[in-house]
Parts: structure tokens; sequence; C-alpha cells
């Protein structure tokens, strides 16, 4: 009867619409006006301005699980492994780039000084958990927003190094906590030349750290409006401090002097 056979397709209908919204295991969903807010949607996002046709953008992603790199055009990229992804945008505008997957570690604008110019702002990780922030935002000239909770996620309190993290993000007035990386070994040149900032994050909690520096790439480095540092006190297993507030000019530094196993002072002040 006609009744039956409208009710078996409306049921039909259905099981496709809640099939079509369930993640397969191990993937998570992009962003799509078709999808109801209510589900969750994990991604790490960035956002950046193309000023004309043409214009490349860079991406390295290492030990993608997999990866997809949705780029704000329509476009998206595929990443499985270790791969440096390019991307050229066919108008200019302003775009937001969202990762979903999982990662080891995520460079922005990676060896493409032009493209780390065009981003202005980074968003909250979600979704994926890397284990190294080394580079990630290395020169992000333009870069005036970073999100404070960017590094709120599960298992950030397994990264070991912010090497270089916001190293030349010179328009960067604020940084995100990092107290709670408890197995932080390396700070080395996490917020050089950052100009802009009159304070950054306590790292009183990051007994294991062994270096704030090597070389010209100090955790403070040339970070010269920041009138007052974090204590350094607690962080009895330093063994560097090379470059850590080398061309600063606060009014005082913090007292290193219990820090017994220090071996390198160079340039630390």
């Amino acid at each position: 009867p006609p009744v039956k056979i409208a009710a078996a397709i409306l049921l039909f209908l259905s099981a496709v619409a809640a099939h079509a919204l369930t993640p397969m295991a191990g993937h998570r969903l992009l962003w799509s006006s078709s999808i109801s807010d209510s589900v969750p949607v994990d991604y790490f996002g960035a956002w950046m301005t193309s000023t004309g046709t043409g214009q490349k953008q860079a991406i390295r992603v290492s030990l993608g699980t997999p990866c997809i790199i949705d780029w704000g055009d329509g476009a998206t990229s595929n990443v499985v492994g270790t791969a440096t992804v390019d991307h050229y945008y066919d108008s200019g505008g302003d775009f937001q780039i969202k990762l979903t997957g999982d990662a080891q570690s995520v460079i922005l604008g990676y060896g493409y000084a032009a493209g780390r110019a065009r981003f202005n702002s980074v968003g909250r990780c979600a979704g994926i958990s890397p284990v190294s922030w080394s580079n990630s935002f290395d020169n992000l000239v333009n870069v005036t927003n970073i999100a404070p909770d960017l590094f709120d996620y599960d298992g950030a309190e397994d990264v070991t190094s912010l090497y270089r993290t916001f190293y030349g993000c010179n328009r960067a007035p604020a940084f995100p906590p990092i107290g709670h990386m408890t197995n932080l070994l390396s700070l080395s040149g996490t917020w050089g030349y950052c100009v802009s900032a009159t304070s950054f994050p306590p790292v009183s909690n990051l007994v294991k750290l062994t270096s704030l520096g090597w070389k010209s790439a100090g955790a403070w480095y040339s970070c010269t409006n920041c009138p007052v540092f974090p204590s350094v006190a607690a962080l009895t297993n330093l063994v560097s401090l090379e470059g850590a507030w080398d061309l600063t000019r606060a009014a005082a530094y913090p007292d290193a002097s219990g820090l017994t196993k220090v071996t390198t002072i160079r340039y630390a002040w």
C-alpha cells in the first residue's frame, strides 16, 4: 500500500542521514553548515590574509595520522606521515585555516617567509595533540592575537620542547600559559624578539627544564619592553642560561644564584 511504501522510504532516508553525520572511527568532522552546532568540531585553527591572486601558503605537519588541512577557500589537503604542503590562493581575502586529525608537530608558513607574514591570528588547539611546538609560529611577524587556551588540550603535559615557538612574533602582546607542561626540557628562544609583550607566562612549575637558551635563541632574548621577567629560582635542573635575557632592558632580573647546575651563562644578561 502507498502508506507503507512512504513509511519505508522515510525510514530509509532517516538511516542514511544518521550515517552521514556519524564520523568513522579515528576521524573528526570538518565544519559544515549542514551539521548541527551541537556536534563537537575539533581542529587547530589559524587566520591569514591573502592580498592577491596566486599567493602561496605552506604548512608542515609531522607524523600526521592522518590530517586534513582546510585552507579556508574550499580546498583541502590530506596529509599522512611527515610532509610540507603548499597551497596557492586564487583570490585575496581573509581565510581561516583548519587542521583536523592528529599530528606530532605543526609549523605554519614553513620555509616561506612571505607566507608566515600573512598570518594574523592563532586559535585554539583541539583534536590534535602535538608533543612538540618547536618552530610552530616562528617569525609570524604580523600575528596580533594568540588564543590563551592554545595549549589547553589533553596531552599538553607531554610536550617536551617549545624551541622558538613564538620567536619573532613581535606584534603579539600576550602568550598562553605553559605551567601545566611539566615535562618541558627547553625554552630556548621560545619568546625571542617578542618586543610587544610586557609580561610572560610563569615558568616556576617547569622543574624539568634544562635550558633557557642557546646562542641568540634565549627564552626572552631581546624582549625589550618587559620590565619584570618570570622567576626561575625553582628551576634547579637548569644547565644553560645562554642568551636568556640578552638585549633586554629590565630594571631587575630573576634571581639565579641557587641554580647550581648551570654551566653556561654566556650572554645571559
